[in-house]
């Protein structure tokens, strides 16, 4: 039976702040922007392209508003007029003026495009056509050619090979965080590649819309001003005594080493550990904590106190209640109650456990209301530019217990954080001691070198990671990420632009290694379309849960909130249908329908009832737990006050933030 459902209660702060789509916002008998034909909840939507003016009327002879309109700025359609577009930036029911239709670019579905790290991929090829790149991709030469091309490129001989440009990295990584970059796709379309591997291909315009910024800086960026954080989030159960002294010992050395070098006012520490449920004796009475935070980052901590907060931490006196531990109690305390905004460079967490984690389903789980996961975990630190290396000890208990393979399930999931082109997971067989001693050496070393190069301005170079990354040293699989980092930085403090040209294809798979992931692509969605969303799925779960004793019954109270949508007066008329009967979750327009305009698969737009029953208990579970989680990302996102950009609205329900595919119900 379906009795692990649960709707997180935070979320409801989320829903109140919410309207449907764009819509709601237009008071009285002002006017409202177009709705999109195809998605009636969206308001129409234009960039600008190069060269484009704002006009008092539709014609050219008119009074000129704003002359040379920055490039890809965006404005709500109020009216169409053969050539001409009557435009404005707000949606408070106000037209700015008119603007030539042969100038912008409809862009009512903002799909975007975010490069991915930069560690384990190749630069990205941009094509000038579609045909060349989808004959590219269709040969069983793929990676060779590809590899063909960056060579010919570097060399200056790429004349004739169809190519629009190639994105630079030597100048640091352009990300969307540091300096916001708005490369709009306009067009998408799926494709396969010889192996078998699924790519979008994406139509992506891309002229410097940051005319008004600063000029890059030209001067070498100082690395050695940068600063970094590691935490360490130790599993402190009974049988990990002997990998925690080596653990501390090893952070011990690090400090030392770091200090003797002068460097630990950029160089910071936390500590955590985690253990279990104390509901019941002797846990409740033995166990002490859950969770606890033994060191905060702080770069101003005193180094003697850094080093008595490690000595504090000791194993359990007493087992939990179940081989799996709470691990998600753990990274919480380490992503949400710890300062992490000072640190500009990289940001680290090593995860160090024998045992799996409790799911946000276990009602033990000290988070099982919010229903948190190591899926919103995983969200939460790439979110944050935070990469988490999970140190798995395949000890004889762990065998024994059968907890070995889910375990390992779950940590290699984890270890997409940071560069999402590794599964950053080390496992120590047999859990010698001895072999998590060498691995902690080595990242020990790494560290250490890493830290003095950049004090004297020396960034790191790429590391080349096979793309299991398991059998990997944890020195090996640190650079990568401290690669990653420095490129960010970099990126950052010389204002690196986004690669320019005006339109051009690419592949969000890396030509040269088809299985890692290139471009990010997703969808901006404002303030106010991501809490209808939220809304939306949340009215879904909760019938969900409502059916839990009689899963048949499912749709029947779909098509019931159905007709209740189609009457609310809160709810854009064209948006819900009015009518109960439908086959699918798109047919109810329960959700919002420019879910069906993108090019991405859907976990419930095409659920049929039939599929429902099919699914089971166990599916049905599965698939409200995967919802409820994504929910749960809604709120976290909405929360992040740095993370909204706005594209000139002037309105802080407009403001966007780039919603990837795989966050969509």
């Amino acid at each position: 039976m379906l009795r692990s459902w649960r709707l997180p209660g935070i979320l409801f702060l989320l829903l109140a702040l919410g309207v449907m789509g764009d819509f709601g916002i237009a008071k009285g008998n002002a006017r409202k922007p177009l709705p999109l034909e195809k998605a009636p909840e969206l308001y129409q939507r234009i960039i600008t392209l190069p060269n484009a003016s704002l006009f008092q009327k539709a014609d050219k002879q008119s009074n000129i508003i704003e002359e040379q309109i920055p490039t890809f700025e965006v404005f709500y359609v109020y009216d169409r007029k053969s050539d001409w577009i009557e435009v404005g930036r707000s949606v408070q029911g106000r037209a700015d003026g008119w603007i030539e239709k042969a100038l912008t670019q409809d862009w009512s579905i903002m799909l975007v495009m975010q490069y991915a790290p930069p560690g384990q991929r190749e630069r990205v090829l941009f094509f000038e056509d579609v045909d060349p790149l989808i004959d590219l991709v269709a040969s069983p030469r793929v990676s060779r050619k590809a590899q063909a091309l960056l060579k010919r490129v570097d060399q200056g001989q790429h004349s004739g090979t169809g190519l629009m440009a190639v994105e630079a990295l030597q100048e640091g990584f352009v990300s969307f965080e540091g300096n916001p970059y708005l490369m709009p796709i306009l067009g998408a379309r799926r494709e396969m590649y010889d192996d078998g591997t699924n790519t979008v291909l994406v139509e992506i315009a891309s002229v410097s819309a940051a005319e008004e910024r600063p000029a890059p800086k030209i001067e070498e960026a100082p690395i050695a001003e940068a600063q970094r954080a590691i935490v360490f989030v130790i599993d402190t159960t009974t049988s990990m005594g002997p990998y925690i002294e080596q653990a501390l010992e090893t952070a011990r050395r690090i400090h030392q080493e770091v200090g003797q070098s002068g460097l630990l006012d950029r160089t910071s520490f936390g500590l955590v550990g985690y253990r279990n449920n104390m509901d019941k004796e002797p846990q409740r009475s033995k166990l002490e904590y859950v969770s606890r935070i033994y060191q905060e980052l702080n770069p101003a901590t005193p180094p003697d106190k850094i080093l008595n907060s490690l000595d504090r931490m000791r194993p359990a006196t007493v087992s939990t209640h179940s081989w799996n531990e709470d691990a998600v109690a753990g990274l919480y305390d380490a992503l949400w109650q710890m300062n992490w905004d000072p640190y500009d460079e990289l940001r680290l967490i090593l995860l160090m456990t024998d045992a799996g984690a409790l799911s946000a389903t276990d009602p033990k789980a000290k988070h099982h209301a919010d229903m948190i996961d190591l899926w919103n975990i995983r969200q939460k630190a790439n979110q944050d530019s935070i990469a988490i290396i999970p140190i798995h000890l395949l000890t004889p208990e762990a065998e024994q217990a059968g907890n070995i393979a889910s375990a390992r399930q779950q940590y290699l999931e984890l270890g997409k954080t940071g560069d999402t082109n590794l599964r950053k997971y080390i496992s120590i067989e047999a859990g010698s001691v001895e072999l998590f001693a060498k691995q902690f050496d080595q990242f020990a070393g790494e560290l250490v070198a890493v830290v003095k190069r950049a004090s004297q301005g020396i960034a790191e170079s790429k590391v080349t990671i096979a793309s299991s990354a398991e059998r990997s040293s944890l020195g090996a699989l640190f650079r990568n990420e401290a690669y990653s980092a420095q490129q960010r930085y970099l990126g950052e403090v010389r204002g690196a632009e986004a690669t320019v040209f005006y339109r051009a294809w690419a592949s969000d798979k890396d030509l040269t290694q088809p299985k890692r992931t290139s471009l990010d692509v997703g969808v901006f969605l404002t303030r106010n379309q991501l809490n209808a969303l939220a809304q939306s799925l949340s009215a879904l779960v909760e019938r969900g849960m409502r059916a839990q004793e009689a899963p048949e019954t499912f749709f029947a109270l779909l098509r019931s909130l159905a007709v209740e949508f189609s009457t609310d007066p809160k709810r854009h008329e064209g948006g819900y249908s009015s009518a109960a009967g439908f086959s699918t979750i798109a047919e109810s327009k329960l959700m919002p329908t420019y879910l069906k305009l993108l090019p991405y698969k859907s976990d419930i737009m095409k659920l049929t009832e039939d599929m429902w029953l099919d699914l089971g208990p166990t599916g049905q579970d599965q698939l409200m737990s995967k919802l409820q989680k994504k929910l749960r990302a809604y709120h976290d996102i909405n929360a992040d006050e740095r993370k909204w950009k706005d594209l000139g609205t002037r309105d802080s329900g407009s403001e966007v933030f780039p919603i990837s595919f795989q966050l969509l119900p």
